[in-house]
């Protein structure tokens, strides 16, 4: 199948940059403090970014998950760009992002427990980085099945 006909893999693209965008909006409000870090909250709602960022959740090894992001959306990105552009060894290129947006989805079911059951606030833009990697996931995962039945 010709990628111009398989519009799902550009999802893979789409939502590495849906995330990316995510977490440099929280880079730009909660460490370089270009945007508001109040403009993510809806003051009197279960929404306050302030909340889970600065929570002693938001890090491991001292760094900010945030940047953690930044940095496996940056991968996924360029996984996904190969993938569809470039075209070669594109099993191992899904086997990747297969591995990487599995990994991150085990860390996403710890970080949504937290939000909801342990903080009692939910960050939005959190949020579009979670579903970002949960569909990262899914679509390498059904773009994987497509290419080994194809063979």
């Amino acid at each position: 199948m010709d990628h111009k006909n398989n519009k799902l893999q550009y999802l893979l693209l789409a939502f590495s940059i849906i995330g990316l965008a995510a977490m440099l909006y929280l880079i730009l409000s909660f460490s370089a403090n270009v945007i508001s870090p109040n403009s993510c909250t809806i003051t009197g709602s279960p929404l306050n970014c302030g909340a889970v960022v600065t929570s002693q959740y938001s890090k491991i090894g001292g760094v900010d998950l945030y940047y953690y992001g930044l940095a496996f959306f940056i991968v996924t990105a360029v996984l996904s760009y190969l993938y569809i552009f470039v075209r070669k060894r594109r099993v191992l290129l899904l086997k990747l992002l297969m591995l990487v947006s599995g990994l991150a989805a085990i860390l996403v079911a710890y970080l949504v427990y937290t939000e909801l059951f342990v903080l009692h606030h939910i960050c939005i833009l959190c949020t579009a980085g979670h579903i970002s990697i949960l569909v990262i996931l899914f679509v390498a995962i059904i773009e994987y099945r497509r290419i080994k039945s194809a063979h």
